[in-house]
């Protein structure tokens, strides 16, 4: 769930099953982005990103009232937060990282800034197969930071390498928000959609074919409903 020229401003104990880690930094589409990620290490699917985001003229007027350039933004946070200078290196409680956060949105709201705020999950596993050959497929779907949704198949092949790889499906944001209106969704419930749609449980009896199968519907799917789609594909031979 990183951003461009991300800082991290605060993170908690990562030997916790809890873990929140505050950043700011530019996406993919030049929104400023202060982040808080919540990862679960006993619950991965209970992870997610709060992410507070700032346009592109909302950054403009803020770098001028700030007197600065706006890449310089994310340095300009890192500079004046955490209000815990004296432990800016070290680990931070959870309290910490809220009443910085509150700090930060604090000083926007006096600027006159407006953002959005978003809760993004974390990777969704879709379904997952293996098999007594040293084959295994799985399908993980995402939502980026920058509102792009990946959609990850990864298959392993312990015998060979040119049979592992991933392939990924990205659909840029402007493409989620169409699909979004097709299906009836918000957009950071679109990778709980295509789970609950396309996916199978964790205990369920899954083939190496039903993960093909899901692939194929989700392709389908977005064909059907006139949306962009980038596929890549990324072999370990």
């Amino acid at each position: 769930m990183s951003n461009y020229g991300h800082k991290i401003l605060m993170s908690t104990h990562d030997d916790y099953s809890l873990y929140l880690e505050l950043t700011v930094g530019f996406d993919r589409h030049s929104y400023l982005c202060i982040n808080v990620e919540h990862t679960d290490y006993d619950d991965r699917d209970d992870s997610y990103t709060i992410s507070y985001r700032l346009n592109p003229k909302e950054i403009n007027l803020l770098a001028r009232r700030c007197r600065v350039q706006p890449r310089e933004l994310p340095e300009l946070f890192a500079k004046k937060f955490p209000r815990y200078k004296e432990n800016q290196y070290d680990i931070h409680d959870f309290e910490q990282v809220d009443d910085t956060l509150d700090d930060i949105l604090d000083f926007l709201d006096k600027k006159g800034i407006q953002y959005v705020r978003y809760k993004i999950l974390h990777p969704q596993t879709l379904i997952k197969a293996e098999n007594d050959f040293g084959q295994s497929a799985s399908i993980e779907a995402y939502l980026g930071i920058g509102l792009d949704l990946f959609i990850k198949c990864n298959v392993k092949d312990e015998n060979s390498l040119h049979d592992t790889g991933e392939l990924l499906i990205t659909i840029d944001k402007d493409g989620c928000y169409k699909l979004c209106e097709h299906l009836k969704t918000s957009i950071t419930r679109l990778a709980l959609y295509f789970c609950r749609k396309y996916g199978k449980p964790a205990d369920a009896d899954v083939e190496m074919t039903d993960v093909e199968y899901s692939l194929d519907s989700i392709r389908h799917l977005l064909k059907s409903l006139n949306i962009d789609y980038v596929v890549r594909r990324y072999s370990a031979a």
